[in-house]
Order: C-alpha cells, then sequence, then structure tokens
C-alpha cells in the first residue's frame, strides 16, 4: 500500500472519530482541524516531547493524533524501511542462499509491533516480508483502531491489543519480528528495560528497537543491548561486535562539530502535508536515529557469521580528500578505526568514495 495514501487513510479515520466525540461534521469541531491549528497541535507536542520527563509525552487529543500522523509518520517510515531493507532483508536472503536445509528459518511469518502508533512499523515491515500474521501493542486507542481499520482492509489477519493502562505490565505474543519504534523513550527507564526484556522472551528471531538519535536515547539503547547480550541475544547491527561499546564513554560528547555517540541519519523529501505542518522552507528532512538488531540464537547462520566476522560499520561521513578517501569505522575488534582508502587501490577506491554514514565497510 502507498505510504501517502495509508497516511491519509488513518487521517480521515481519525477525523470521523474526532467528528463522532464532537457529534458534528461542521462547526466546531471542524474548525479545530483547521490546517493552522494542526500546525499548532503539532508545536505543542513537540516541545512536550523534547523535555526530559517522560510523563509529559503522549497526546491529549485526537488533533493531535492527526498532526502527528502528517508530521511525523514519514520520517518514521523512511527509518524503519531503511534497517529492514539495508540489514535484516540481506541477512535473510544471504542465509537463505548458503543454508541449503533452512527450510522456513529465515522467513518472517509473524510480525508484533509493540507501541504500534498510527502502524508506521508495521507498514514498513510488511513491505519486505509476507506475513501470515501481525500483532500492533498500543495504548492510545483511536490511534490503534484507526490505523486498525485501514490494515484490515489490505491485511486481514491483523490483530490489535489495546493496553490503555501500561505497556510494561502486558503480556506479548510470541512472533518471528518484534519491532520497537520509538516507543521506548516515551517511559522512564526501568520500564524501557521491562518492555524490552518482555520482548525478548517472545522474539523467536529478530529484534529491533528504533529511537531518536539523541545521546538520552543513545545512553538508554547502551543498557538494552547489554541485557540483550546477557540473554545470550546475538547482536546484528549496527554493531559488529558484542563487546563493550567504544562509544559508551563519549555518549553525549560533540568535539569539532562532529558527534560522539552512536547514531545516524536518514534524509527524506518532505511533501504536501508534511511539509506544510512543520514549516519547513527545505524539500528535504534529515531525521536522525539510533536502534539495535538482535537475534535469538537459534536462527543465527554460523556461515554468515563467519563471513562477516571482519565487518566494521561506518559511523560518520567519510571525508572524501584528494587521492584518498578517510572513513571513521567502529570494527569487530571493539574499537574506533580511521581507514585510509587510497587511489592505488582502485577497486577499493570507488567503494569508498559511494560509503554512506551507516553502511557496512567491507
Amino acid at each position: 500500500m502507498d505510504l501517502y495514501v495509508f497516511i491519509d487513510s488513518v487521517v480521515r479515520a481519525l477525523v470521523q472519530r474526532y467528528q463522532l466525540i464532537t457529534q458534528s461534521s461542521r462547526g466546531a469541531g471542524e474548525k479545530s482541524l483547521a490546517p493552522h491549528l494542526l500546525k499548532d497541535a503539532y508545536a505543542d507536542l513537540s516541545q512536550r516531547y523534547r523535555r526530559a520527563d517522560a510523563s509529559a509525552n503522549g497526546f491529549q487529543n485526537i488533533p493531535e493524533m492527526i498532526a502527528y500522523v502528517k508530521a511525523r509518520f514519514p520520517a518514521t517510515y523512511a527509518v524503519v524501511d531503511h534497517i529492514l531493507k539495508t540489514e535484516l532483508v540481506p541477512y535473510l536472503e544471504l542465509a537463505s542462499r548458503l543454508d541449503e536445509n533452512s527450510n522456513c528459518v529465515y522467513l518472517i511469518d509473524t510480525i508484533l509491533d509493540l507501541g504500534a502508533g498510527p502502524g508506521t512499523a508495521s507498514l514498513a515491515a510488511l513491505r519486505h516480508f509476507g506475513a501470515s500474521h501481525m500483532t500492533m501493542v498500543e495504548q492510545t486507542l483511536p490511534l490503534l483502531q484507526s490505523a486498525a481499520a485501514v490494515f484490515r482492509q489490505n491485511f486481514p489477519n491483523t490483530t490489535c491489543v489495546d493496553v490503555s493502562d501500561s505497556l510494561h505490565e502486558a503480556l506479548f505474543p510470541a512472533a518471528d519480528l518484534v519491532l520497537l519504534s520509538y516507543v521506548l523513550t516515551e517511559m522512564s527507564e526501568s520500564k524501557a528495560l521491562s518492555v524490552y526484556e518482555a520482548s525478548l522472551k517472545v522474539t523467536t528471531k529478530f529484534n529491533v528497537v528504533i529511537l531518536p538519535g539523541t545521546p538520552a536515547a543513545f545512553h538508554l539503547l547502551l543498557g538494552l543491548r547489554t541485557l540483550a547480550i546477557d540473554r545470550g541475544y546475538t547482536v546484528m547491527a549496527p554493531c559488529s561486535h558484542a563487546k563493550v561499546c567504544p562509544l559508551s564513554a563519549k555518549r553525549d560528547v560533540v568535539s569539532d562539530g562532529v558527534d560522539e555517540w552512536c547514531h545516524f541519519r536518514k534524509r527524506l523529501d518532505r511533501v504536501g502535508a508534511h511539509q506544510d505542518i512543520k514549516q519547513g522552507s527545505l524539500g528535504y528532512e534529515d531525521e536522525p536515529y539510533c536502534y539495535l538488531l538482535v537475534a535469538n540464537p537459534m536462527v543465527v547462520n554460523s556461515t554468515v557469521a563467519h563471513e562477516r566476522q571482519d565487518d566494521a560499520r561506518v559511523i560518520q561521513s567519510p571525508r572524501k580528500r584528494s587521492g584518498h578517501v578517510l572513513v571513521d569505522v567502529c570494527a569487530s575488534s571493539g574499537v574506533i578505526e580511521e581507514r585510509c582508502v587510497t587511489k592505488k587501490n582502485k577497486e577499493a577506491y570507488v567503494r569508498a568514495k559511494r560509503l554512506k554514514w551507516g553502511d557496512l565497510f567491507l
């Protein structure tokens, strides 16, 4: 389903709910959904989310939900889609080719989206995996019901779970792919760790956490990474190792204009209502994010692991110089290295010139 068609459908469903609540399809209800008022609603929501206090997060009304879907859906979708497309899909394809006896081990048949919101991560996952069943868990009921109404028209095997009281106390069904997209920073660190541990217990194959690309979110991610490793899960991305993160001591450092906590950026175009509600002058935006992809050890392919044992992650934009390229990587040895690729090695030099922040250095 087209991204913007889906967004429009969810927005229409939310508008219908709002009009029912206001008991009128015109008048006060209609005026409160005017474009300039939705912009104000998004500005208020954004301001609350920038506060350190997790309890300040959350929607106060349906107009804020509509503003959120219009403003944030494209960027969060782009990030989830990029991670699945560049990290999980290639792994599954390579593992399937190398393991002739894999049967269905490397197929994603069930998806669990925790903190699903308007279905952003679910939509991205369905683009790549022909899952037979998807479960969306969300505590904001109007968002959940609106997204579910759209999904069920195109994907009937969707189950929705309302956890209005508390996500960290809910019981989750087991799934091949568990997604936690931009949700764990909306609660205290202790609750986030509790939710993540619960999600690991029901992860039969792969678990993906995505957070904003901020120092505070990276600090939380370090705790999640440690928890996953302690529970026996295999770190697949972005880390090329399971050693202590070499950036952990620099998680809030900016030196010489360089951010020294582990995060990445996804550029996407702003179009239509997306650009209008964000009141941006540019036709694009860069969405900062950090993430963690781990695998249940039962599905880790030893042959793939051996082939990728020397992988390194590009952690900053490569610096192109005359006749050479400088690339900062997090190496499989667990240290940050600056690698210099010169024109003398023509093939490597061509590859290095094409490298982007977040790529694997092969």
